[in-house]
């Protein structure tokens, strides 16, 4: 029996709609992964272009701070630190995309850039500070690229889990239901058939 808590014809007409949101689902699940996997390569893309970023920035700003370390005190390098002590403010937005939210960088703040030579601090300890604004910022931007990435890739199994669910249970199950409903079907037509020729020709008979 169909589980469509109706019978006969009308039960046809609901498994036929069933069937037909069904398929129509299956196929914007898949129209859905599509577009999802071409975000996904555009996504790797810029999270690799992020990280490759920040380990450069890092790189560099340890470079200078290497350089520092030759000409600059442990002294005044904490005398320096101290002027400059304020914490990055970051803003984040998320924004939707088929169904998912993502971040984006919509504001960074790091104040302005402290005086280190009036403060006694030596042009690489200067550089150095630079340096590691600029790597503080890739390393935001980094994280908010792999987030994206990972959300994205999330979507995605989730969509293929769905459609496969569609595919493989949901429209068979709705087929077979279909199938032998039709053949049900025909079997009560061709019953009544029978007896509407059996009480014609009882009709007929003299």
């Amino acid at each position: 029996m169909p589980r469509t808590g109706t019978s006969g014809k009308a039960a046809r007409l609901v498994l036929r709609r069933q069937l037909e949101v069904a398929r129509r689902g299956a196929e914007l699940l898949s129209r859905k992964r599509q577009a999802l996997l071409v975000e996904q390569r555009r996504l790797r893309e810029v999270a690799a272009a992020a990280t490759a970023k920040w380990s450069e920035s890092v790189a560099e700003a340890e470079r200078w701070l290497a350089r520092a370390a030759l000409l600059d005190s442990a002294g005044e390098a904490a005398r320096v630190a101290s002027y400059t002590e304020r914490v990055p403010e970051l803003t984040v937005a998320w924004e939707p995309l088929m169904g998912i939210v993502r971040p984006r960088i919509a504001g960074f703040e790091q104040g302005p850039v402290p005086h280190i030579s009036s403060l006694g601090g030596s042009s690489a300890l200067h550089y150095a500070a630079l340096a590691y604004r600029l790597a503080t910022r890739a390393a935001a931007e980094q994280a908010a690229a792999q987030i994206a990435l990972e959300r994205v890739s999330l979507e995605l199994v989730t969509v293929a889990r769905r459609t496969r669910a569609i595919e493989r249970r949901l429209i068979p199950r709705h087929e077979s239901d279909l199938a032998a409903l039709e053949l049900s079907l025909e079997e009560t037509e061709r019953e009544e058939a029978g007896r509407l020729r059996l009480l014609a020709r009882r009709r007929e008979a003299p």
